[in-house]
This record gives C-alpha cells, structure tokens and sequence, in this order.
C-alpha cells in the first residue's frame, strides 16, 4: 500500500521550504496588518505564523489582506450607491484602506482570518504530513525541531508534485489503470463541484470576484474558485488565489487598492499577468496524465469536459490535487 511506504520516508525527504534558524520567522498578534503584509512581500512568502504570547493563534495569508480590501471597496461602492452620494472615487477607497492597515494591529482581525497552525517534528514520517495534507482546507504544514522552533514549511502543492513523481506510486497498478472517470464517481466528502465555482464576465469589477472566494474552507455561501467566461459562455481561465495574491506583491498598498475597481480583464492581463488557462480533461483521460500535468504547471485543479471548445456548460466537474492525493492515499 502507497500509505505504508510513506510511513517509511523521513519528513526530511520532502521539498520543504526551509528557515534558517537565526530567522524569526513570525509575527506578533500586536503588529499592524501593513507591517504583517510587509514582512510577507519582504521574505518572499505567502502566509506567516502568528503569536499572542506563547502560543500561536494560526496563520495569516497575504490573500486575507487581497480579499479584505475588496471587500472594504464593495462595501463603499454600495453605500455611496444606497445614499445617492454619487460613486466612492478609487482614490478615497484607497486612501480609507491605507489608514485602516497602517492603524490597526492584527488584534482587530476576525479570529477566522487565522488558519490553524499544523505543526509537526522533524522526526515524523511522510505519511504524518500526508494524514494532514489530505483533509480539504489544509494547505500546508510547518516543521519544527525538538524544541518547537519552525524549520520549515511544506505546503499542499509541494507535496503533490513530489507525490506523484514517486517511483512506487507511478508503478502502483490501480494508479496506472485508473482514469478520471474514476475520481469522479468516488464517493468523497467536501470535494469541490462545478456548483462551488462562480462565474463572472471579463467585464465585471475586479472586487466583485475576489469577494466572491473563500477565505478559509468555513466561509458558507462563497466559492472554491473565480471562472472568468468570453463570449458564449466560452470557459476563459480561472483566477485563484495565488493569482491574486499578487495584488499585494509590493509594500504600496496602492498597487494593492487601484485594481480593485477595474475590469477583471484589465487585471488579468496586468497586474496579475495570468498566462495559465484553464485545463480541461476528458472523462477517459488515465489520472496519471492529469496529475502531471498538474504539477508540472503547478495549477490546483482540471475541468471534465466533454468537448475540446469548452463553454461553462461543458463542464462536468472538477479534480482538484486534494483530489488525486486522497485517492493515491486509498490505493
């Protein structure tokens, strides 16, 4: 069993992104969400621990900043609409905005904007980090030593690619038999659907997408993922959220807010250069090929289509890496 072997491997084995241990690498629940986004820009990362005290509260993702300025801007433009004082320009938005992170201290954030902490020792084994990596909602992992200090992140995506690259996974039969198909009559629980997708014309404002999404697996009532559609419904490609964690790429918070109330399109081709389309698979399509090209291109999720020129409606359903990871798991 695939299961058996990772209990065999040493965490050690895995691309972990490594600390250096002279790094603090976290924040305290005291410092200023600029500060936080800032230190994120600046170390090169896309979420950091954060402490009150002793104890860690969770972590923070530069997408929790993205999606409350969006927020914050939608939430403008629909005031200004409901008293009849005309649109809220992009400048006072922005200007709000920069008070508000530049004023107000982590403490003033919704403890759900915290994801939990998953901490794990350097002596565990590959199939430790596997028995979380595998539950939806968990996108990654920090190592520490025997003192509980972080040496190192492994992250959702990282262990995917190694996964799947593995020579005792690639020659497991039922791996090498099965087609897509096959995860999609899996009988799973919190899979993600073509229902928990939203779509949006390339003409819509660029918050109205970003509020759209889930800032954690908890959040009822919002969407897995952004599906950009062209004429006739054409499938155009898909925003995620490392996409638009770029947003917040460079400690001005004005590159951050000035796309907010553009066209999605305008964005997509600028600010977030998206160049990766979205990538449709047939129902007959062998899950191996699947899995590599998405580690390969480094995408969270593939479209079952029936048709090559695929519109929304086209689409069947989506196998996403925690999908393909859960099912190797079970082999």
């Amino acid at each position: 069993m695939i299961a058996q072997r990772l209990s065999e491997i040493p965490v050690t084995a895995l691309p972990a992104t490594r600390i250096d241990k002279t790094d603090v690498f976290e924040l305290t629940v005291n410092v200023s969400w600029f500060e936080a986004l800032k230190y994120m820009v600046e170390k090169r990362i896309s979420a950091v621990p954060v402490k009150d005290g002793d104890s860690y509260i969770g972590y923070i993702d530069r997408f929790t900043f993205v999606h409350w300025a969006a927020q914050y801007a939608k939430k403008s433009m629909a005031q200004q609409g409901e008293h009849s004082m005309g649109p809220a320009t992009p400048k006072a938005i922005s200007d709000e905005i920069t008070q508000i992170f530049t004023t107000h201290p982590l403490t003033q954030f919704e403890r759900t904007c915290f994801h939990p902490m998953v901490l794990i020792k350097e002596t565990a084994t590959v199939s430790d980090v596997a028995d979380y990596l595998k539950k939806p909602g968990v996108y990654r992992v920090y190592l520490t030593t025997e003192d509980g200090t972080i040496s190192g992140v492994v992250t959702q995506q990282n262990f995917f690619s190694w996964l799947v690259k593995q020579e005792f996974v690639k020659e497991n039969p039922k791996y090498k038999a099965a087609v897509i198909n096959d995860l999609v009559n899996m009988a799973a629980e919190h899979k993600k659907t073509k229902q928990s997708y939203r779509t949006f014309d390339l003409n819509d404002k660029t918050y109205t997408a970003i509020t759209s999404l889930k800032r954690n697996p908890d959040d009822k009532g919002m969407a897995d993922g952004c599906v950009m559609l062209g004429e006739d419904d054409l499938l155009v490609t898909v925003l995620r959220r490392r996409d638009l964690d770029i947003l917040a790429k460079i400690d001005d918070l004005t590159v951050l807010c000035a796309p907010l109330n553009r066209m999605i399109s305008i964005v997509r081709n600028t600010e977030i250069n998206c160049t990766v389309t979205a990538i449709t698979v047939s129902t007959a399509t062998p899950v191996e090929a699947v899995a590599m090209r998405l580690a390969i291109s480094r995408f969270e999720h593939a479209f079952v289509a029936s048709a090559s020129a695929t519109t929304w409606h086209d689409i069947q359903d989506i196998i996403t890496d925690g999908r393909i990871i859960r099912f190797i798991l079970s082999l």
